[in-house]
């Protein structure tokens, strides 16, 4: 397997910082965390310190010292996770993880660096220049000079607002593009109305249809805060190459980048503004499901190892609301010498992760949000695992075996596995964008596979072929139930089947192999919680085949359509106890469904008529007679425009301090709108 770069010893980093070689040649440019990194090993810096910069680089670049920035055009600091000379800036999607890790850490530093960073961490919003309520009841409170207010947001900016490229001063003369939400000239900014729309089309799908929601959220505008457009105002200054972040409060608040031009190319475009508004859609679902996460996060929850699933989800989230524009796609693919999250899956869910790769891993486990969502019962999975969270006060370890013992599985475990076999193959409705696992050639004596043994809740893979009937067993483990081994085969012409044991005093896997050479994958998996893993041997043996009766077919499929573009899918199980899972169809794709499921969501389908099957495997991979029924998919699955935001109030130019305003109504200097849609 890879050695990932960062592995290598702080020497080998180190040497990524020396100026220019004596030949002329530009000299790499190292990452800013390989750079704190190194200070760090040289002993230049104390964790306390570390810690501070970190904070720096996502509130207030400018303090940054100047070996750990690089220099825009407009003076602010960026950094560079790139290796080569053409680096590109370090981006931080979402800098809510960052500060939530220096929070946690404020108790190990000394008072004066923590002083400095509490008042970087707390700079909230002063208590407010006018607190004012909305027709529906919604409260508010004013902090800057100008403001928009939605149904649901009240959206802020100061007298430095740009354009979302950081250019010019932003123009209000009505559509830029075909997806842009402005309604005309109306005195409005244009990349305001956009943030307005953009987050109200979250709301609509995060609160109205998948039903999170909180009494703060209930009863409270969600402020938003367009970052660096007040000068005289630190509250909202946010680092370039940052997109937003999300801080707590009685009601929290969200940041935004007053600049995106820094953004990678999306699905929405590789250039330009087209990117940047994808930019801007995923920032509005990813920030607007923090603000719920800070409402929902019991009091036991522990940053350092339980915000993984902060930011696995709201990825998820991001491509619920808005499905086209797949900015989670980079997490899974590498790019120059950074590493995508297949490099990282001996390592695991990123619990208990507190190295470089944790931000790669904790973005990237979004597909481990998207096998709950695909395999395991569709949106109500995420919803069900946060109420658990919510109601129950679990942290997300916890959360996941209830969910998962809840659902038929035998715990977090059996529902890992599962997990383990679909990333095999990338059985993933969008998994041909995922890239592929690492694997070790041949099923026989692997043990070399793992140059690291996996960590908790990770995995190694081997891939082979097998004819006739063969059975994969793990053994040399010193506690066989904390082992799990997942075993996937690739029939011809057919979907993979997913086979899998979790410890019971000896992991073994029977499969029934009726075609040769057919392609074999075997997932190691590490399931204990010590991560005292010490080694393991899979060993291939011949056994019959075709000595098992395939199960019987499904009954009672129903198919529910929804608007979206695609439908439900629920069945009962056959009466055969031997049932490893199901394999769905619908003629344009296919997805296995590892254990007790007997429900499915499929999405993203064209328009059309379609045939779906259903059909149930055993244990040792014999498929059984598949159960037919037509379904017609008559909508899309995603609008072609996003519906513009139905604006409540306009205020602008009304300095501090200000009169109280009530009733949607504007004041000061600004001007009023009357409420449209009534």
């Amino acid at each position: 397997m890879n050695v990932p770069w960062w592995r290598l010893g702080a020497v080998a980093a180190l040497s990524l910082t020396l100026g220019a070689p004596a030949w002329g040649a530009q000299a790499p440019v190292a990452g800013f965390e390989v750079r704190l990194r190194a200070l760090e090993a040289w002993g230049e810096l104390d964790e306390g310190q570390a810690e501070l910069y970190r904070l720096y680089a996502v509130r207030a670049p400018e303090r940054l010292p100047a070996a750990l920035r690089m220099e825009t055009a407009s003076g602010r600091g960026v950094r560079t996770l790139s290796s080569v000379p053409a680096a590109e800036p370090w981006v931080v999607r979402c800098g809510t993880p960052i500060l939530r890790r220096v929070r946690a850490a404020l108790g190990r530093m000394p008072p004066a660096l923590r002083a400095e960073a509490v008042d970087l961490l707390d700079g909230r919003p002063p208590a407010g220049r006018a607190v004012f309520r909305t027709a529906t009841g919604k409260t508010g409170t004013a902090v800057l000079a100008n403001r928009l207010v939605t149904d649901n947001f009240s959206i802020e900016w100061g007298p430095g607002l740009t354009n979302e490229d950081g250019t010019t001063p932003p123009s209000d003369d009505g559509p830029l593009d075909a997806d842009d939400p402005v309604v005309g000239d109306n005195g409005i900014p244009d990349v305001v109305e956009r943030w307005a729309a953009y987050f109200e089309a979250a709301y609509g799908v995060e609160v109205g249809d998948m039903g999170y929601t909180h009494p703060v959220v209930e009863g409270n505008l969600i402020p938003v805060y367009i970052g660096n457009s007040d000068p005289s105002t630190a509250i909202e200054n946010i680092g370039t190459g940052t997109y937003a972040f999300t801080q707590p409060g009685g009601v929290p608040y969200i940041v935004v980048n007053n600049d995106l031009s820094f953004v990678p190319p999306n699905g929405e475009g590789a250039s330009g503004s087209a990117k940047i508004h994808g930019a801007m859609k995923i920032t509005a679902a990813h920030e607007l499901f923090h603000v719920l996460h800070f409402l929902y996060e019991p009091q036991g929850w522990i940053p350092n190892e339980d915000d993984w699933w902060f930011e696995c989800s709201s990825t998820w989230m991001e491509d619920e609301v808005f499905d086209t524009v797949n900015d989670y796609y980079q997490y899974f693919q590498q790019s120059g010498s950074r590493l995508g999250w297949t490099d990282f899956l001996e390592d695991g869910l990123p619990a208990r992760s507190d190295d470089l790769s944790y931000v790669t891993r904790a973005y990237g486990s979004v597909i481990f949000a998207k096998y709950l969502s695909e395999h395991v019962g569709g949106r109500p999975a995420l919803f069900d695992v946060w109420q658990r969270i919510r109601l129950d006060g679990l942290r997300i370890l916890p959360a996941l075996d209830a969910f998962a013992t809840s659902n038929g599985f035998q715990g977090l475990p059996d529902l890992f596995l599962g997990f383990v076999g679909a990333t095999a193959v990338m059985d993933y409705e969008e998994g041909e964008n995922y890239g592929s696992v690492q694997w070790a050639d041949g099923l026989a004596s692997q043990s070399s596979l793992s140059a690291g043994l996996p960590g908790y809740l990770g995995a190694v893979y081997a891939r082979g072929s097998a004819s006739g009937g063969v059975t994969l067993t793990l053994s040399g483990v010193p506690d066989a139930a904390t082992w799990g081994l997942a075993v996937v085969k690739l029939p011809s012409g057919g979907s993979p089947l997913l086979l899998g044991s979790v410890g019971a005093g000896g992991t073994s896997v029977p499969l029934a192999v009726d075609e040769p050479d057919t392609p074999v994958w075997a997932g190691v998996a590490y399931l204990g919680s010590d991560l005292g893993a010490q080694g393991w041997t899979l060993v291939s043996s011949s056994s019959p085949s075709g000595d098992t009766v395939a199960p019987g077919a499904v009954s009672n499929l129903e198919i529910t359509t929804k608007t979206n573009g695609g439908f439900d899918l629920a069945w009962a199980a056959p009466q055969d106890p031997d049932v490893a899972g199901y394999v769905a169809s619908w003629g344009a794709g296919s997805r296995t469904l590892y254990g007790p499921v007997t429900t499915m969501a499929v999405r993203e389908l064209p328009v059309g008529d379609y045939t779906v099957s259903v059909a149930a495997y055993d244990g040792t991979g014999n498929l059984g007679p598949e159960t037919n029924a037509p379904v017609s998919v008559t909508e899309a699955s995603a609008p072609t425009a996003t519906p513009a935001a139905r604006v409540v109030s306009f205020v602008e130019n009304d300095p501090p301090p200000g009169p109280t305003v009530s009733g949607g109504g504007g004041g000061g200097g600004g001007c009023f709108l009357a409420l449209l849609g009534l």
